[in-house]
């Protein structure tokens, strides 16, 4: 299995106002994405996902902030997804 170089965030400097912010990242599931503005981490209340682009994995979507940013406020969309490990491996020798 190869292991690419892909984008896990996009940053996205607010006019005064905005409220929508589309986004591209890849995704399967819309609570694998934080929201940060100028670095503090959103809770649902303020802000909403919509217009999910594609199938499972989605290939983008449109943040809502429920109170318009301020100019030049920093918006932070960014997939985290848990390391996890799949792999048994059984040993063959017996210690």
């Amino acid at each position: 299995m190869g292991i690419t170089n892909e984008n896990v965030s996009q940053t996205f400097s607010a006019t005064a106002g905005q409220t929508l912010f589309p986004f591209s990242l890849n995704f399967f599931a819309t609570n694998t994405l934080i929201v940060k503005k100028n670095g503090v981490a959103l809770t649902a209340p303020d802000y909403s996902i919509g217009s999910l682009v594609g199938t499972t994995p989605y290939t983008g979507a449109t943040i809502t902030l429920t109170t318009g940013a301020n100019l030049n406020d920093s918006v932070v969309v960014e997939r985290v997804v848990p390391f996890t490990n799949d792999q048994s491996f059984s040993s063959l020798v017996s210690w």
